[in-house]
């Protein structure tokens, strides 16, 4: 946050996407400290139009929001409602036109949603090959101890893994297992 002045004096244009990165991945301000609004400040600051970041943040159009309801439509819920995931393998991912956008995001929606403590999702990058996402409060559980073991990382709140394998769903009962593990741990 202090050094964000010094952004401005190294390139200006540069700052002001760096700031709207940041914006942005706060995931339209659910996840906001000091900085994110410094950075918001600094952008309005430079002129930049508040409908303009509000735009950016927002930017999605009728068929990007009917494929986000399919995901939750196929998203199963566990642990006593608390945690919520959808798993898609490639041939679904085609199937119902899912891209990349429609599912980087998803867990972080998955884990806004009130009543939901940890929101991951698991999809066929390459054939064999799976994308983990996982998001959390990072206070009911750590994302990043409970994917560590099975080679991801990341920190309390975020964590993401890519795992070849061919059973898929022994990879994701066998995180639920180390999720229960490390709840009855508490």
């Amino acid at each position: 946050v202090e050094k964000m002045g010094e952004l401005d004096q190294l390139h200006p244009t540069a700052a002001d996407y760096i700031y709207l990165g940041i914006i942005h991945d706060t995931q339209n301000f659910t996840r906001t400290n000091q900085g994110v609004f410094d950075a918001a400040l600094h952008l309005m600051m430079y002129g930049v139009d508040h409908r303009y970041i509000m735009k950016t943040m927002h930017a999605s159009t009728f068929e990007d929001e009917k494929r986000r309801a399919s995901l939750f439509q196929m998203t199963k819920r566990l642990y006593h409602g608390k945690v919520a995931y959808v798993m898609l393998s490639k041939e679904e991912i085609k199937k119902y036109g899912i891209t990349y956008e429609d599912i980087h995001p998803f867990s972080s929606l998955l884990r806004d949603c009130q009543d939901i403590e940890l929101g991951f999702t698991m999809y066929e990058e390459l054939p064999g090959c799976w994308r983990c996402s996982f998001r959390s409060d990072g206070e009911w559980v750590d994302a990043n101890k409970l994917i560590n073991p099975f080679g991801g990382g990341g920190h309390k709140g975020a964590a993401g893994l890519r795992k070849f394998t061919d059973d898929p769903e022994k990879l994701r009962d066998d995180i639920i297992r180390e999720l229960e593990r490390m709840r009855k741990g508490r």
